[in-house]
């Protein structure tokens, strides 16, 4: 009986730390790199918007599993999503992502995400995230062949503990 007693008590104050499902809607923008064959062109990235859903899978560490819809516009526009693992250290606010993108509408771009993060207030039900975010496009038909497009945003969220 103790050892199931304090068990839960260590889940209940991991629990307030940090929730187990999160609903993130997210806005960003940055600086987008083209190159190859010794050549490279910097740019403003294009404005991505996203709706992101997070399911804690494991507590010790704090990893979960997210996912969600992505559309990028100004100047073109493009729909695709993104499926990744995010480890929160010691279940707190700070967070590291890793995620594989595609875009496919109404060209295809395939790549991978990494970015560094921090949430506030997400414990009392609505909170704030900032990520600092870095995008490799490698292959698809939006990618000229012998090029990659690499793009490395900030990133502004709302977010909701969802459960």
């Amino acid at each position: 009986m103790l050892l199931f007693t304090g068990q839960s008590v260590r889940a209940e104050k991991v629990r307030e730390q940090a929730p187990l499902g999160l609903a993130e809607a997210r806005i960003g923008q940055g600086l987008a790199l083209g190159g190859g064959s010794g050549e490279s062109t910097w740019r403003l990235s294009p404005l991505s918007v996203s709706a992101l859903a997070t399911y804690a899978t494991n507590t010790d560490p704090w990893v979960s599993v997210y996912g969600g819809l992505v559309f990028e516009g100004r100047n073109r526009a493009a729909i695709g999503g993104l499926l990744g693992l995010r480890l929160n250290p010691g279940a707190g606010r700070n967070r590291v992502s890793v995620a594989g993108v595609a875009m496919g509408l109404p060209f295809s771009a395939y790549g991978a995400t990494v970015g560094l993060g921090r949430c506030i207030g997400v414990e009392g039900g609505m909170g704030f995230c900032t990520d600092l975010e870095a995008t490799v496009f490698g292959l698809g038909s939006d990618i000229p062949e012998g090029r990659i497009a690499t793009q490395v945003q900030a990133v502004l969220g709302v977010a909701f503990d969802v459960f």
